[in-house]
């Protein structure tokens, strides 16, 4: 790479992880390639629900670039004295918990890099554990999630036995509008639904 090329995708780097530390405290890899205009917020989504095999598939550049953008994070982070946390990345199935890979050959090695978050030392202990907690969780299944809010919405109770009768006919119409305005995106998960409603 040439030495103007480098220099520059090394200011995008450390501008993309300043900007996350700054904002929570904490930085991860795809933090950095999201800032960088590297990787889309909606594509990062749809690989945790499984829609993408591996997240380097979605990422633009070639692996050459997104191998040296990382290794200038790493350094980054370490020269600010950053601590290391590894932290898990998973989606929920109706079989179970499966971990959601990174890489193309998924290397462990490669692996950990990404999994890997940096944390500020000034974040207490206990903010750093309830941090990694809240990090490692599965992602929430889109159907599940979605009859949650849907009974939040209306006040309905979440008993799938309640009588429909204790229902007014002005809740009935706010449903049928909820779930008309929800059919778009529904109807984009339809293939994947058995496998994520757990």
């Amino acid at each position: 790479m040439h030495p103007d090329h480098k220099s520059e995708l090394k200011r995008r780097v450390f501008q993309a992880a300043e900007a996350a530390l700054s904002r929570q405290q904490y930085v991860s890899a795809i933090d950095v390639l999201c800032g960088m205009g590297l990787l889309a917020p909606t594509q990062v989504a749809s690989w945790r629900k499984g829609r993408t095999d591996f997240l380097e598939r979605v990422i633009q550049g070639n692996l050459k670039k997104i191998s040296l953008s990382m290794s200038m994070f790493r350094q980054w982070a370490q020269a600010k004295g950053l601590q290391p946390s590894e932290t898990g990345y998973a989606r929920r199935t109706r079989s179970g918990t499966v971990d959601l890979q990174f890489s193309k050959s998924g290397d462990p090695g490669i692996e950990k890099s990404y999994r890997t978050h940096y944390v500020s030392p000034g974040l207490s202990e206990r903010k750093q554990d309830r941090l990694k907690e809240k990090l490692s969780q599965a992602a929430q299944p889109v159907v599940k999630r979605h009859i949650k809010r849907f009974w939040r919405a209306f006040g309905a109770s979440r008993n799938p036995q309640e009588p429909v009768s204790l229902m007014s006919s002005a809740r009935y119409r706010r449903c049928y509008q909820f779930l008309l305005s929800l059919a778009s995106e529904l109807s984009d998960i339809r293939s994947t639904a058995l496998v994520s409603l757990r």
